[in-house]
């Protein structure tokens, strides 16, 4: 038997869903996205509330239009931003609130068009005022359109050529390489990823641990070329799984362990091209396609070709 035309056409005549929407209430439009609430049009999102139009969205609740946002909360057009509230047009920013057009600030509260501060309050423009001064003029920077916000854009272009920027943007980590890192240890080549330990080659992660080579992977651990998907453990070269264990080469399975070669299974076990094996049997017959496999040099991720040719 050849294993990997055999899944191949199992792939390809098992029937698949078009969105991926694990234990929303009422999410339309949603992809990849888990225990959320009232959001719309969002995609790669955990825990999220009365959100729409996010990427990557981890924690959220009433925001719109954000990419890579964590525990945010009433922020717009907000980008890699993470604990701000009531925030809008910003970047970069941390446990910030009531700012607009701002980067790389951390700490701050009523800012405007402010680059790089730290634990400021009422600045415009990294220019710091009292507290009347700052409303009166926040009176005069009031928002009347799409010309406005690529006036006030520009503006922060120029002043953020006039400071350094961070070469790897990181919050509370330990022995970590990469960028955009957030409550993590023992990382290398880590890219937006947060509460993680002991990984290497990852990007969009969350609390990850013992993995390597993985992307928009979330509450998983010994994970090896997976992605997307989450609640997963020592499970290899998988493609959209979730809450399942001790699985390889499988596509779009859930709530199962032990599988190898399987696609579309729910509530499965010792399962090899969707076929229910005894444990002992499992055992063996798994074994003997891996030493094919590797005779054939064929142990290794292939889904991505496999999925890409469709005959």
């Amino acid at each position: 038997m050849d294993f990997v035309t055999e899944f191949k056409k199992l792939l390809f005549t098992t029937p698949t869903y078009n969105l991926r929407s694990v234990h929303n209430t009422n999410c339309p439009y949603v992809h990849m996205v888990s225990y959320s609430k009232d959001s719309y049009m969002c995609f790669g999102g955990y825990k999220c509330e009365d959100c729409g139009y996010c990427h990557y969205p981890n924690q959220l609740r009433d925001c719109w239009d954000t990419y890579f946002a964590i525990k945010c909360e009433l922020c717009y057009e907000c980008v890699s931003c993470t604990g701000c509230y009531s925030c809008d047009f910003c970047a970069e920013c941390v446990n910030c609130s009531d700012c607009r057009f701002c980067y790389d600030c951390r700490g701050c509260k009523n800012c405007f068009g402010c680059v790089g501060l730290r634990q400021k309050e009422f600045y415009i423009f990294n220019k710091p005022y009292s507290r009347d001064e700052y409303l009166k003029k926040m009176e005069t920077l009031r928002l009347e359109g799409a010309e406005d916000i690529k006036k006030y854009f520009a503006q922060l272009e120029t002043l953020r050529e006039k400071y350094p920027h961070t070469a790897s943007v990181q919050t509370n980590t330990q022995n970590c390489t990469g960028d955009h890192i957030i409550n993590s240890k023992n990382c290398t080549s880590a890219f937006a990823t947060t509460e993680s330990e002991d990984c290497c080659y990852v990007f969009h992660n969350d609390n990850l641990k013992d993995s390597l080579d993985t992307d928009l992977m979330a509450a998983s651990e010994l994970i090896y070329e997976c992605t997307p998907g989450f609640d997963l453990y020592n499970c290899n070269f998988c493609l959209e799984c979730g809450n399942s264990k001790n699985a390889e080469f499988c596509v779009r399975c859930f709530n199962s362990h032990d599988l190898f070669g399987c696609v579309g299974r729910n509530h499965a076990e010792f399962q090899i091209l969707n076929q229910p094996y005894a444990k002992d049997e499992f055992s063996k017959r798994v074994a003997q396609i891996k030493d094919q496999l590797r005779t054939e040099k064929k142990y290794f991720n292939w889904l991505p070709d496999v999925i890409g040719k469709i005959d």
